[in-house]
């Protein structure tokens, strides 16, 4: 009988392991894997210029030239930079069909031997694209000559902006690694000494359903043709295993991979109540279709694929930024006094070493040649020796030209929590409040006649009582996000009644806790806009 009884556990457990090999085999099909890869394709060379009448310290034209031996490449170029607008550079590229949905992977990789361009800002790296227009949303990770950094221009016709750098003089050959996902493209680099790849950053990057990846220069001098030499230049996609490679460069929907969404109804929002002026839950998957109303309301954006993710029990929606720099505008410039409130998440995606900045915006309002003003809550971190100091911020926007993160704010309150600096030896130091791990926050400002007030969670944490001569006292909401891995959700303004002073306090900007003149109170009893 013990001998049955032991065979019979034999037997079990052979079956068990079995079980698990199946297991392991259909998980695994599930995985990406390499379906297009080329090592030293020939690249194609082209100049990229285009001088704009704004820009008198570039010059009318540039030179540059490019060779291909096998894998080693040399290129020559007087470009001025990748900078501004538009860019002015030499670029040899390889241009790749990636439009196979959100678990694909694009890789790219060169190694940069020399570069002796002689301006302090003079460039030459590995580039991704999403066109070689001057204007093209681009990426460059890449050798100066005291410093190794990032540029990049997010989207399309947008600014370029500065990434991470190191500020140590480049070790040659110098190893280059870009990583595309979704809309970030993760940036590594590895010198002479190194023996892995280095994270030096990663960026948010727009495209359409190709990409343009290869090698660049610019000298950022018109009187010195710089020469960079490479060795090796390869890429590979990955992407769910059955996934076809595509054909087809003008196809934006994926070939196969992608994990399509089925039709779902999600329950029906809840009714509000009349002083509920917006109420956002992405039911609908969508933010700007439909006819408006107070629970569709219709935002206005930069991101051109804003991401709307269903929960897997189908209960609930919400928007989720990833690494982009995107901004989005909803209600009525007429708004007055009111009360905004939103859940944030900071989700597993965010890295230590990003922006991981958000903005929220209240009584926002554009003001023609004079721009954007607003009262601004930022979510914002400055690292110092590789220890991020993370806070929160009360601050006000004067005439910006555009919406963005990276908008000037003047600072007038702060929040760092209970502030603990972390231990030296703890695994992850932080200093301030460490927004990125404290999972979803509630987050609400009141903006009452010149008075502004945010709570986190419940807990008053900032306010600020505007008192100068430009204040902020009528508009709509937003929010925008810098390089920030967050989710959005439960967005709702609620209208706050002045028993006082009404809109009209706000109309004029001052007399506060001030009853609503008479001639001005007969007019708005009978229904007339003043």
């Amino acid at each position: 009988m013990k001998f049955f009884n032991k065979k019979v556990k034999v037997l079990l457990s052979v079956f068990i392991v079995v079980i698990i090999a199946l297991s392991a085999s259909f998980l695994g099909s599930a995985e990406n894997v390499v379906i297009l890869e080329e090592t030293d394709p020939e690249l194609t060379f082209v100049k990229i210029h285009e001088k704009t009448s704004n820009r008198e310290d570039v010059w009318d034209d540039i030179k540059g030239e490019f060779t291909q031996d096998g894998s080693k490449t040399t290129m020559t170029s007087n470009g001025f930079a990748q900078w501004y607008e538009k860019d002015s550079l030499h670029f040899a590229y390889k241009k790749v069909i990636f439009n196979y949905g959100k678990s694909a992977t694009l890789t790219a990789e060169t190694t940069l031997t020399s570069w002796n361009g002689k301006h302090s800002c003079a460039g030459a790296g590995l580039m991704i694209r999403s066109g070689i227009g001057a204007e093209a949303a681009t990426v460059m990770v890449h050798c100066r000559p005291e410093y190794i950094m990032i540029t990049y221009r997010s989207a399309d016709n947008m600014m370029s902006i500065k990434g991470n750098e190191i500020n140590t003089k480049p070790n040659y050959p110098v190893d280059f690694k870009i990583s595309l996902n979704k809309t970030k493209v993760e940036c590594f680099y590895k010198q002479k000494t190194d023996s892995t790849y280095i994270k030096l950053g990663s960026v948010p990057f727009t495209y359409g359903s190709s990409v343009y990846i290869g090698q660049s220069a610019y000298s950022q001098m018109e009187s010195d043709i710089a020469k960079a030499t490479f060795d090796g230049f390869s890429y590979q996609v990955e992407a769910p295993e059955g996934t076809e490679v595509s054909t087809d460069d003008t196809a934006s929907s994926p070939t196969g991979g992608e994990d399509r969404e089925e039709e779902i109804v999600l329950p029906a929002d809840p009714s509000v109540a009349e002083d509920v002026l917006l109420y956002e839950t992405y039911t609908d998957g969508s933010i700007n279709e439909g006819e408006a109303s107070v629970t569709n309301p219709i935002w206005t954006t930069d991101n051109v694929i804003p991401e709307i993710i269903t929960t897997e029990d189908n209960t609930n929606r919400y928007l989720y930024e990833y690494m982009s720099d995107s901004h989005y505008l909803a209600g009525d410039e007429h708004w007055t006094d009111y009360e905004t409130s939103l859940d944030l998440t900071f989700t597993d995606d965010s890295a230590p070493n990003e922006a991981n900045q958000v903005d929220v915006y209240t009584r926002l309002t554009s003001i023609g040649q004079y721009g954007y003003h607003a009262y601004v809550v930022r979510f914002t971190q400055t690292v110092t020796n590789e220890i991020p100091y993370r806070k929160i911020q009360l601050g006000v926007m004067e005439g910006e030209s555009h919406i963005k993160t990276t908008s000037t704010i003047t600072v007038v309150d702060e929040y760092e929590g209970d502030y603990v600096e972390s231990e030296d030896n703890a695994d992850v130091k932080v200093k301030g409040f460490d927004y990125l791990t404290a999972g979803t926050m509630n987050l609400t400002i009141r903006t009452f006649d010149n008075k502004v007030t945010v709570y986190l969670n419940g807990k008053e944490i900032l306010s600020y009582t505007d008192e100068s001569n430009y204040i902020k006292a009528m508009g709509k909401i937003g929010f925008s996000t810098h390089n920030a891995a967050v989710i959005f959700d439960n967005i709702k303004v609620v209208g706050l009644t002045d028993l006082l002073g009404g809109d009209y306090d706000n109309k004029v900007a001052d007399l506060w806790d001030m009853e609503t003149p008479a001639y001005i109170q007969e007019y708005i009893d009978k229904g007339y806009v003043y």
